[in-house]
């Protein structure tokens, strides 16, 4: 069986991910693929953490355990759950002065019980420069410096947290992206979580209809306005993008004449010197090449 669990990061659109995926999921359980509500798993799961973490979690019977809790008789091809929270709060992300730093223990859990399935994790990066704010915005840390726990801004690198990952599960799939292109590749998120990557349809590769999925447009249903939306996607059922770059500029090009300006102000960034943003900002740049460079890494890009 498959087993794919889009687990963080925290403040990438991660819920809203999950709900795109969700709209297909009578359509996905006709062909084997069950996208259970999240109540029926994430308590679950956090007391698989829990019990691997005390060590009372006996890997040769929490499996089924788990599937029979989240899933009851059924056994499909592939179970898709989500929580961008799966990692830790948000008070925890740096603490340690690493980030993530729960994420080997976590890993570790997953890949004891879910042994002899194919594992898939997914995880969105995000520039430290926005990501920072972002998740002190839903941490219960009073001040930026008690969040961070230390930690230097030009330290934070995502490269770090991938490769525990890898150490800790190596023989999952992990599938990456920046959460910067995610209207761009939105379509291709939706196909990949839902294991349904070949199926292009509207929002890549094909006429609408010819295999797309609810919810490919979902985001940019968000940031572009309504007429901008309507006519894009008429669009694509007489030009279709033969491949996933010229979707991406498809994309471009029409939120550059139809986007909500409202929706994409400036995002919150926090109170460092110019140079220490600009220096953060070109090493989370570098960091994204070097992650997708690496073995077990799949790298979604425009």
């Amino acid at each position: 069986m498959q087993v794919a669990l889009h687990i963080g990061a925290h403040a990438t659109e991660g819920e809203r991910l999950l709900r795109s995926v969700q709209k297909n999921a009578e359509a996905l359980a006709a062909a084997g693929i069950l996208v259970p509500p999240h109540v029926q798993y994430r308590r679950t799961l956090r007391e698989l953490m829990q019990a691997y973490a005390g060590g009372t979690l006996d890997p040769s019977t929490a499996r089924e355990g788990a599937l029979d809790a989240i899933l009851g008789a059924a056994r499909p091809d592939r179970l898709v759950m989500a929580n961008p929270a799966f990692l830790c709060t948000p008070n925890r992300v740096f603490e340690g002065r690493e980030l993530y730093p729960m994420l080997g223990l976590k890993l570790r859990a997953l890949s004891a019980v879910f042994a002899p399935d194919r594992l898939e994790l997914f995880l969105a990066l995000r520039n430290p420069a926005t990501f920072v704010p972002a998740v002190l915005s839903r941490a219960k840390a009073t001040s930026e410096t008690a969040l961070l726990d230390g930690l230097a801004p030009a330290a934070i690198r995502w490269s770090g947290a991938i490769a525990r990952a890898r150490e800790a599960a190596p023989g999952a799939r992990l599938v990456v992206w920046a959460h910067e292109d995610a209207p761009l590749i939105w379509g291709r998120l939706v196909r990949r979580l839902a294991g349904r990557a070949g199926a292009a349809g509207a929002a890549e590769g094909g006429p609408a209809g010819s295999g797309a999925l609810l919810g490919e447009h979902d985001l940019l249903a968000q940031i572009m306005t309504e007429e901008g939306l309507r006519r894009y996607v008429a669009y694509l059922r007489t030009h279709p993008p033969q491949s996933a770059a010229q979707s991406a500029r498809i994309i471009a090009a029409f939120l550059d004449k139809y986007v909500r300006p409202e929706e994409i102000e400036e995002e919150d960034l926090p109170d460092w010197p110019e140079a220490v943003i600009a220096e953060v900002t070109a090493g989370y740049e570098a960091d994204l090449d070097a992650i997708a460079a690496m073995d077990g890494v799949e790298m979604i890009r425009p």
